[in-house]
């Protein structure tokens, strides 16, 4: 975060510098805007740490959640205030899970499956001020904003890879059992916007945004009995403090007239320091941990105007 600001700090003197040496009395740039809509693959993993009131810990991963994803982003300067958002929404179309009860150091209870056929989608907006430094066309915009991130994953197929409890067979689906859970992420960001305006025939762009999170999540499991054995509804409400870091850069290139096609790398990482929640006895538990990596490459095209 001190890094951050020391990095808007430094790039503000020297432009300010650059706009004095030139002769300039301020950003030459006018009143433009872009709209733009496109296609993103995104690859997300999660996972997460509970201990219940009993002193029973579980462990759960959702691994290489593959995503289609439809985005739409755009940005409007006028008189160099600048804003922008952006809203993305997509499908779980495959990925795993595997979940690990714990009593101490020994693991009790052993589950692997799919996660698929879920939602995502994520909202962002932030405002700012666009320097121009002089006519190298490089600029940089400090920006803050708010966003809000949701996962909704269903788990399926699930198998038992070990019971030392109910001693039942291993490698064996469980009709009927299901698992679902939510996640929300949102609250304020600060970041740092970059463009490279005709650089070598291209507009190269980056951003990076710190944010300050709010997480909230919900577990739901279905109420089974196979072979004799209660896999009884369990229910849990979590939440916590965080952060994230999200870290952008693409391309831009002209199509035709107003019409420009881009390319964008994205990777995300957040985590939660600290945590707490309730079981539907609403006994306490401690979410000792929570981190959700993703990544995304997304194509699209642009209007300008």
């Amino acid at each position: 975060m001190k890094s951050l600001l020391s990095l808007l700090a430094l790039l503000t003197v020297a432009c300010s510098a650059n706009l004095h040496a030139r002769g300039c009395g301020g950003c030459c740039y006018g009143d433009e805007g872009n709209v733009a809509v496109g296609y993103s693959f995104r690859e997300d993993c999660i996972s997460y740490e509970v201990t219940d009131c009993t002193g029973i810990t579980t462990t759960q991963e959702f691994d290489k959640l593959r995503i289609h994803q439809i985005t739409a982003r755009g940005y409007y300067v006028w008189d160099n205030v600048y804003f922008r958002a952006h809203a993305d929404s997509g499908w779980i179309f495959g990925g795993t899970t595997s979940r690990d009860d714990f009593a101490g150091e020994i693991d009790i209870a052993e589950t692997y499956g799919n996660a698929d056929d879920c939602i995502v989608f994520d909202l962002s907006a932030g405002v700012g001020y666009q320097f121009d430094c002089g006519c190298s066309g490089f600029k940089f915009i400090p920006v803050f904003g708010y966003s809000w991130s949701r996962q909704d994953i269903e788990t399926s197929h699930l198998k038992l890879a070990l019971d030392i409890i109910n001693d039942l067979p291993i490698d064996i689906s469980i009709p009927g059992l299901k698992e679902c859970y939510t996640l929300n992420w949102y609250g304020p960001w600060i970041g740092l916007d970059l463009i490279f305006a005709d650089y070598c025939g291209w507009d190269v762009f980056a951003g990076f945004e710190y944010h300050w999170a709010e997480i909230s999540g919900k577990y739901r499991r279905s109420n089974v009995l196979f072979q004799d054995v209660d896999f009884s509804r369990l229910n849990r409400d979590e939440c916590g403090c965080g952060q994230g870091f999200v870290g952008n850069a693409g391309i831009m290139f002209d199509l035709c007239c107003d019409w420009t096609g881009f390319v964008m790398g994205s990777y995300q990482a957040w985590n939660l320091n600290h945590g707490c929640g309730k079981d539907e006895d609403d006994d306490l538990l401690e979410v000792r941990k929570l981190d959700w990596k993703t990544w995304s490459v997304s194509v699209g095209i642009a209007c300008s105007y």
